[in-house]
């Protein structure tokens, strides 16, 4: 048995990264990030007014806020409305939580992130005037495929355009910390557009212990006690292909400390475990709908890798490890950035909007709290504004 620090045969060393990334540079590619921002700033960006808003509807909620249909009545515009009541917010304590997902939204400037157009207050509400995506959420789509499983040409079309939102979000030095697809927006062509960055927190170099996000996705270092970097969205985008292609995640269970327990013995059983998991996806043993492409499966378990160093876009080479991975030997990256790719799937304009007894009963709310202790939070937030206070 090698010591403690030494390379086994086969390992990846320190030189095998360093090799790798030298070889990338030289290969050379397109400015991602530039690419981007021309494409964000070419999507246009305007002054919304919310005096001239006009809820036309509802578009759904979550556990503590809900989404409206809005319309600007002088331009004919429509965004997605998020609103969250402050005796909820306070209630839960999410008010921290909210100013930060302003911040994030505001650092961001990327077509596969909603853009945030202004946020504001009345007496009893926090909203966020949002980028409208009129294809609504990936579990959707997943859930009008049989047995939720989608294709490989599919997964891969969506895991590169979310790869390209976590490197933005990252590079602005965030954790995203919440992927699943129900995160994941479609707009009215198919293009993808992450969502819910309230769990976001700009970390740099450093690590973050707040135990959050969906139990299927948490990452093993995490339930070692050693908290998140942005390895851990990585991990994430495993699990989140992993699920697209087979309809569920990887690590499952009754309740959460099974699925913790999943997790941990998969990260312990290292290499071997890695292995066994690859042979499951391209023999077919998962559920997938045909079998799974021998670069398909290297793709998902180079990235649920235990290891965070050795986790694909955590490497050396960095987010080159995954655009140049031979999964998407032949993908244009750059077309897919400026949107002059066909997204495989064109969804569907909802049919009937939600009700709002649909919603979950705490969210529409109206619980008291203490102004005089928590105003000074919420005047952080966005000026306070009397929406549709002009029409």
């Amino acid at each position: 048995m090698p010591r403690t620090g030494s390379a086994s045969p086969g390992s990846d060393t320190l030189a095998d990264q360093l090799g790798r990334a030298m070889a990338a540079v030289a290969v050379g590619s397109d400015d991602l990030e530039q690419l981007a921002a021309d494409a964000h700033r070419a999507d246009g960006n305007h002054e919304v007014d919310p005096e001239y808003l006009q809820r036309n509807g509802l578009l759904g909620g979550g556990g503590y806020a809900s989404v409206w249909l809005t319309t600007d009545t002088r331009t004919g515009r429509q965004y997605a409305l998020k609103q969250l009541r402050k005796g909820v917010a306070v209630h839960l304590n999410f008010t921290p939580r909210c100013i930060l997902e302003r911040q994030a939204l505001e650092t961001m400037a990327h077509p596969f992130i909603t853009r945030l157009y202004t946020t504001f207050q009345d007496e009893a509400n926090m909203y966020f005037v949002l980028e409208l995506a009129r294809g609504g959420d990936l579990f959707t789509v997943q859930s009008a495929q049989p047995n939720y499983m989608l294709p490989e040409a599919w997964a891969k079309f969506y895991a590169a355009s979310l790869s390209l939102a976590l490197r933005h979000i990252h590079s602005k030095g965030f954790v995203y910390r919440d992927l699943k697809p129900e995160n994941v927006l479609l707009d009215e062509n198919g293009f993808l557009k992450l969502a819910d960055l309230g769990l976001s927190k700009k970390v740099g170099e450093n690590r973050t212990y707040t135990q959050c996000g969906t139990e299927e996705y948490v990452p093993p270092e995490m339930l070692k006690g050693r908290g998140r970097t942005r390895a851990s969205d990585w991990w994430a985008v495993g699990v989140f292909v992993f699920e697209l292609l087979t309809g569920h995640p990887p690590f499952e269970g009754d309740k959460p400390s099974d699925i913790f327990d999943q997790i941990s013995d998969y990260a312990s059983a290292g290499d071997k475990a890695n292995q066994r998991l690859a042979d499951l996806l391209v023999q077919n043993k998962v559920g997938a709908a045909i079998p799974i492409t021998h670069n398909c499966a290297a793709f998902v378990t180079s990235l649920l890798r235990a290891e965070e160093h050795r986790r694909l876009g955590c490497a050396a080479e960095g987010f080159l490890g995954i655009q140049q991975h031979p999964w998407f030997d032949g993908f244009d990256w750059a077309a897919l950035i400026k949107k002059d790719m066909q997204p495989p799937h064109t969804p569907q304009p909802a049919r009937q909007p939600f009700a709002e007894e649909e919603l979950e009963p705490q969210v529409l709310k109206l619980l008291p709290y203490d102004k005089s202790v928590h105003d000074r939070e919420f005047n952080k937030f966005g000026p306070h504004i009397q929406m549709g206070c002009r029409l």
